[in-house]
């Protein structure tokens, strides 16, 4: 694995910039889980013991996990055929420089082997979602950017994009958001919505990316 540093520090705080969850976004039937969530759970320990949350932030990722986990369910109407989500929360604005480095280090590709064998072998034809959530302290917001595609290099043409994006939308989410909302960015085919589309909780903005 591509190292990253592991002693980050918000200066003005003294606080760890960037934490790295041991939960994920995972929806989808059966075999994406199998073929793609329990691998990357697996691939991602090293970094969650590097980028470890804190006892604050674990208390939101608990309940970030549950409204998940009682509001979706996978149909098979979806538009998707799975979704996975890899989830930080950063101490702060300055922290992007920190988050870029280790999604273009090691996130992304290790997003792409997990998902690489199941999208050869997907019969539906449909799309598949590899995406972030960046959860900002101490205000609450959070932001979503959501990479979708068909097939392996249409991922990786989509992920091309996150780095300029993420900063972006950081500092998009400092000047306008409101605490306890979500700005979600969903780039497709090249296109990405500019401006954010705001939501009022995680549950609802994944709801958007999976129809």
């Amino acid at each position: 694995m591509a190292k990253t540093d592991a002693t980050a520090f918000d200066p003005a705080s003294n606080i760890r910039d960037v934490s790295v969850s041991k939960n994920m976004l995972s929806i989808g039937p059966a075999d994406f889980i199998q073929e793609v969530i329990i691998p990357m759970l697996d691939a991602l320990e090293d970094l969650t013991e590097i980028y470890p949350v804190s006892p604050a932030e674990e208390k939101w990722d608990l309940e970030i996990k549950n409204a998940l986990s009682n509001n979706l369910v996978y149909a098979k109407t979806t538009a998707l055929s799975g979704l996975i989500g890899i989830i930080f929360f950063i101490g702060g604005w300055g922290a992007t420089k920190t988050l870029d480095e280790i999604y273009e280090t090691t996130i992304k590709d290790k997003v792409n082997n997990s998902l690489q064998g199941f999208l050869k072998s997907n019969a539906s034809g449909r799309k598949v979602c590899a995406s972030l959530l960046v959860n900002v302290k101490p205000k609450r917001i959070s932001i979503i950017v959501a990479t979708v595609g068909k097939d392996i290099n249409e991922i990786k043409h989509s992920q091309s994009q996150v780095s300029p994006l993420l900063a972006r939308a950081i500092d998009t989410a400092e000047k306008i958001a409101t605490p306890g909302t979500v700005h979600l960015y969903i780039i497709e085919a090249g296109n990405i919505n500019h401006d954010p589309l705001i939501y009022g909780s995680i549950t609802e903005a994944i709801e958007r990316v999976m129809n």
